[in-house]
């Protein structure tokens, strides 16, 4: 499981996280004004008419939400009672900031794994937890965005900026950053940070939503960051996601530093030189990518979440927040793709 402070500072942009795994059952019923609840063992799930795209589950008796947190598990299972498992992933939020009990942390977003078969993106590809949060087949990954609040602000009806690059970082981690590379003959983790699951402060990404920094080359031995995280995916991103080919690629370049700092600001000049690798590199260490691009799919479909106490307010804010991401996400996926992916938000087929 990978991590994402929600609103990261220059002085965070260097830090990073990890991943993991899974576990649990659920009961809810609705507490706002809106239609269509569905019952079933004493918990019931709301898609009100006026926003049919979005899933709210109300726990009544606590087995979603706890003192711990929210079993991201056991909200799974319920949306799976009332829906088809035919989701890539479950974008989950809450009313207020609760740690996940997965992950244990209340400050971050989080990706949890859920199923992975594909091979050469440096993750088990027969690694399979489905069952246990009500998805025997379909299911990749659990997104936690924490509080709903934290991005949509209900009195100016808008998105914060930082929405794009966190959802953007944590969708990634279906795929990436796990790869090593081959450095004479040795498996490397030279392009990982040091949780290994994000790209290095050190490369030369772009600002990829996975790491690494947008570094500018001043041509005069030195190089400057320009911004960590908020950049479209890279190519390299693009081939693990299975939407580039290996030869589009390009040169992996990354910063020379000994020892590796754990942090640089955005802004920061460095002096140093430049290491170059490739993604057959990565390839004699982790594998083809299969199924390959031009075989892999290219397009997802993710459904958004919400879960709230039985004593939380749903208004109608709350649901126009929801539907506004809904809304947003799918053009900023294929722009974060440069038009290679789609990702559907919607409950209908």
């Amino acid at each position: 499981m990978a991590e994402l402070p929600f609103l990261p500072s220059d002085a965070e942009n260097g830090a990073a996280a990890s991943p993991t795994g899974a576990g649990k059952r659920s009961s809810l019923t609705p507490v706002a004004a809106f239609a269509c609840i569905i019952a079933f063992v004493g918990c019931a799930s709301l898609n009100g008419p006026a926003h049919p795209e979005v899933s709210v589950l109300v726990d009544l008796t606590q087995s979603i939400i706890s003192e711990g947190g929210i079993s991201l598990a056991a909200a799974g299972q319920a949306f799976y009672a009332n829906h088809s498992d035919e989701f890539d992933f479950l974008i989950v939020f809450t009313l207020t900031d609760m740690p996940a009990v997965e992950i244990g942390r209340s400050d971050l977003a989080d990706y949890y794994t859920i199923r992975n078969d594909v091979r050469g993106i440096g993750f088990p590809p027969t690694y399979d937890v489905g069952r246990s949060v009500g998805s025997p087949a379909k299911l990749q990954g659990i997104v936690y965005m924490g509080a709903l609040g934290r991005y949509w602000d209900s009195k100016t009806e808008k998105l914060a900026p930082e929405f794009s690059y966190i959802l953007a970082h944590e969708l990634g981690h279906r795929f990436g950053a796990y790869v090593r590379c081959d450095s004479n003959g040795v498996a490397s983790k030279m392009l990982l940070d040091f949780g290994a699951d994000h790209w290095t402060l050190a490369m030369i990404t772009g600002a990829s939503p996975l790491g690494g920094h947008d570094w500018r080359d001043n041509g005069d031995g030195t190089l400057t960051s320009l911004g960590r995280w908020t950049g479209l995916y890279s190519m390299l991103d693009l081939y693990l996601m299975g939407l580039a080919a290996p030869e589009e690629v390009g040169p992996i370049r990354l910063l020379d530093l000994n020892p590796r700092p754990d942090a640089v600001a955005v802004g920061t000049t460095i002096a140093a030189g430049t290491i170059t690798k490739s993604v057959y590199d990565i390839v004699a260490v982790e594998g083809e990518r299969q199924p390959a691009f031009g075989q892999a799919p290219t397009s997802w479909r993710a459904a958004l979440v919400l879960v709230a106490p039985s004593n939380g307010l749903v208004d109608a804010g709350v649901m126009e927040g929801l539907e506004a991401i809904r809304s947003f996400w799918p053009g900023r996926f294929a722009e974060l793709t440069r038009r290679r992916g789609t990702m559907t938000t919607g409950l209908s087929p």
